[in-house]
């Protein structure tokens, strides 16, 4: 473990995920937010040992309104009233390397710290990526059963790391928040390595896209075994530290005894930190003219699939407003662990999402990136196509 990280035992009992899920519906009073960290053991990673700090351009910036859908209206709206209307959090824009605007509602603050959610799938993408360049693994079109030899499953010969960054490995999931529902276990789990061995394929291996949180979990375990370390230490060594993460960062954990990394959902960070990320990933994979992801793994990550792609293969969500939306009106699509935003045949922008309405957005064709955290999602529409005409005013 790095040293200096530090272990925090968070106030649900260290029981069962059936036991955990009840404790922390009562103590969340039924409802998910987005500081629900404390409730669960996580490790703070340390300070980069030279922390990067953004230059800002804030007086030099007059923000446009912001147009979106309220109440089954559209209407073009100050800032001021957008974020208060839309449960937004903190809002953070960032032109050519400089932060422009940075806005935080609702007692939140620059120092505050926000639970990413699904962002975290995104890091892993990069940390996968990292793994890649380093010769650590040698394809992503390798079976997984040859990274983890000791798993079990029928069928898992068939299953590619690929399978899993898009999120089509056939793995059995259901995401309906109940405690007995595969995204509650998951969630509520205090060990996460028992779990895995129950996993199981029930839909045709890379047939249909199935947003799995069970993918994040393998992914763990493949950076694990690849590299003979945690991946929380993997993580700071080749992502925090080189990146100049200035302020500590939190990684919800199963249990403080197990210490297993939830990836699919536990960084905890400040809005300004997650900027830098956005940063590297404009520039390239670079920071201060030093690789730390190559720029080939940023643009097979979150370019637009080439594959052929049948309205079949998006079948778990034709009744999902959201999937309807993103998928079947062409507004989005996902590749390795990325959302992205196709604007035409040439060009796209992409994004990390998390529950709740958490985005880190990124525009390579406006030099852009925008962060918006939320306690709620806020409106009635498809908030990554408000993010992209805020940067398209830029």
């Amino acid at each position: 473990m790095i040293r200096d990280s530090k272990i925090h035992k968070g106030t649900l009992p260290d029981a069962n995920a059936y036991i955990r899920y009840c404790a922390y519906a009562l103590q969340n009073r039924f409802k998910q937010t987005i500081d629900d960290y404390h409730r669960f053991p996580s490790i703070e990673l340390p300070v980069s040992t030279n922390p990067f700090h953004i230059q800002e351009a804030l007086n030099d910036f007059q923000f446009p309104e912001v147009t979106y859908h309220k109440n089954g209206a559209r209407s073009s709206k100050p800032v001021e009233e957008f974020l208060r209307n839309t449960e937004t959090i903190a809002l953070l824009i960032l032109k050519d390397n400089k932060l422009l605007f940075e806005q935080y509602c609702f007692g939140y603050e620059r120092s505050s710290l926000f639970r990413l959610y699904s962002i975290t799938k995104s890091v892993m993408s990069i940390l996968v990526g990292i793994a890649v360049d380093k010769g650590l693994i040698e394809s992503v079109n390798d079976s997984i059963s040859k990274y983890l030899p000791g798993l079990r499953v029928s069928g898992i010969e068939e299953l590619t790391i690929e399978s899993l960054l898009l999120m089509h490995s056939g793995i059995y999931f259901t995401g309906i928040k109940m405690p007995f529902h595969e995204a509650s276990k998951i969630y509520f789990t205090n060990n996460c390595r028992r779990l895995i061995k129950k996993i199981r394929i029930s839909d045709p291996v890379d047939s249909y896209f199935h947003y799995n949180d069970y993918h994040l979990l393998l992914l763990t375990l493949i950076i694990e075994n690849v590299t003979g370390k945690s991946l929380i230490d993997f993580l700071w060594e080749n992502l925090l530290e080189p990146l100049g993460w200035e302020f500590p960062l939190l990684l919800t954990i199963d249990s403080t005894k197990n210490k297993f990394p939830k990836m699919e959902s536990g960084v905890v960070c400040r809005a300004i930190d997650l900027a830098k990320l956005g940063l590297m990933l404009l520039n390239d994979g670079k920071v201060n003219n030093k690789n730390i992801v190559s720029t080939q793994w940023i643009k097979a990550s979150t370019a637009p699939n080439t594959m052929v792609i049948e309205k079949e293969y998006y079948r778990h969500y034709k009744e999902k407003p959201w999937g309807r939306m993103c998928f079947y009106k062409g507004l989005g699509y996902y590749k390795y662990l990325w959302w992205g935003n196709p604007i035409d045949a040439m060009t796209y922008d992409f994004y990390a999402m998390g529950i709740l309405g958490q985005f880190l957005y990124v525009s390579p064709r406006k030099n852009t990136v925008i962060i918006r955290l939320g306690k709620r999602w806020g409106i009635h529409g498809w908030l990554p196509q408000i993010l992209k005409e805020i940067a398209d005013k830029l």
